[in-house]
């Protein structure tokens, strides 16, 4: 009755797969017996030792027998796959692949996601190597698809007094404020929201009165973390001098309206934005010294800031402003000119324009659609035949929609 209480108290075994248990025996053993030497097996380094390994993943049991074939020992042992190698394995190899490996029955399940479908596969392998040939790998493994940024700007100059006048406050880093405008007004084709926001509107009834300009409106897409670059302009040539060679070499400056953009997707579709726009605009030529030679020179307005914000979220900057002295006379034609009482005769009017380059960013967190979706202006239009433009008078009528393949439905009713 006390090897059966001893034996009634043995704990089971749960082990890995190349690993063991050392087991310490109440008496000495003379027999031990595996009932499936193929998931575990045994060595006695002495007569009360035991150390039972697990070789692959499955259930067995183990009896232990003294020299009077009594039972001194008994267990049950499961054996699991060692998961903690194969995850360190995966994460060594794959550092870009978010995976994670877990175990139902004897299923190995692979989850998380890669930007390699041949990742994908190369870890599928690996975790059947792992495993014994009956075992299954499931794959639970999504491809990550790289998220892709929509940027919609518009750059604008507007008259200075327009907006003192007025009351505009641009949304300014001068202030250290930027202002964030947000209202969903519908679906566009990219299959994100797009937003009706003040600060286009004010800016759109600047530009319908003359009293501001746009200078462009670039829509630019990148991938989350690259950099993409718009511009609009041209280029003129300068000279570098040589002196040692006594020589001139002719280079290009691009001038014009250029944006330098590189955004990231952050956690919960919030982005975050480096933006660098520029205006620049050639101005009157000066003299390079010496050399005799005339060059333009060039006006540049150019920002630079990194903000944070959700998509279809807008921000301004603004507070570059330009300078124009414009002097201009009025005379009466002859007595103008007339010396000492010419004065008489005309007058002199001074005024200074300034004007305010405003810069509104619009950022979209967007995925691809189909080619169907994107549809041209005139596209669905088709040109009438001669006798068909003499019959109805349209040069133009539109397509047809093609029908579904299959259609069903009641047959008193108009499809």
């Amino acid at each position: 009755m006390l090897v059966c209480s001893t034996v009634a108290n043995a704990a089971d075994l749960q082990l890995k797969v190349g690993k063991g248990q050392l087991v310490h025996l109440p008496s000495d053993a003379k027999t031990v017996f595996v009932a499936d030497p193929a998931v575990a097996n045994y060595q006695l380094p002495a007569s009360r030792s035991l150390f039972v390994y697990g070789k692959a993943h499955g259930d067995t049991d183990v009896y232990v027998l003294d020299s009077q074939q009594r039972t001194i020992y008994r267990a049950a042992i499961e054996v699991r796959n060692n998961l903690a190698r194969l995850q360190s394995a995966l994460d060594e190899q794959f550092s870009d692949a978010k995976v994670t490996v877990v175990e139902q029955g004897r299923k190995l399940v692979l989850r998380g996601s890669s930007p390699s479908a041949l990742d994908i596969e190369s870890m599928l392998a690996m975790a059947q190597s792992y495993v014994e040939e009956d075992s299954d790998v499931v794959n639970d493994m999504h491809l990550d698809i790289p998220k892709q940024v929509n940027i919609r700007l518009r750059i604008a100059e507007v008259k200075r007094e327009v907006s003192n006048q007025l009351g505009i406050k641009w949304g300014t880093l001068a202030n250290g404020q930027i202002n964030f405008y947000k209202r969903p007004v519908e679906m566009d084709l990219f299959g994100f929201t797009a937003f009706d926001n003040p600060l286009t509107g004010v800016l759109d009834a600047l530009a319908e009165e003359g009293l501001a300009k746009v200078l462009a409106e670039p829509n630019l897409t990148a991938l989350s973390g690259e950099e993409a670059t718009f511009h609009a302009g041209g280029s003129f040539p300068y000279t570098i001098p040589d002196p040692d060679l006594n020589t001139y070499t002719v280079d290009f400056r691009d001038y014009g309206v250029r944006l330098d953009m590189r955004p990231t997707v952050m956690e919960g579709q919030r982005i975050r934005l480096k933006v660098r726009p520029e205006v620049s605009n050639l101005s009157t030529e000066v003299n390079l010294g010496s050399t005799g030679l005339l060059a333009p020179s060039l006006q540049v307005r150019s920002a630079e800031t990194t903000v944070e914000l959700a998509s279809g979220e807008s921000f301004a900057l603004a507070g570059l402003i330009q300078a124009n002295d414009v002097s201009s006379v009025s005379k009466l034609p002859f007595l103008g000119d007339i010396p000492v009482l010419g004065a008489l005769f005309r007058s002199e009017d001074f005024r200074r324009e300034e004007t305010e380059l405003v810069i509104i960013v619009t950022a979209y967190a967007v995925e691809p659609t189909a080619q169907d979706n994107y549809q041209f202006p005139g596209q669905q239009l088709q040109l009438n035949s001669q006798f068909e433009r003499l019959l109805w008078g349209e040069t133009y009528h539109h397509r047809q929609q093609p029908l579904p393949a299959s259609i069903s439905g009641r047959p008193d009713f108009i499809y």
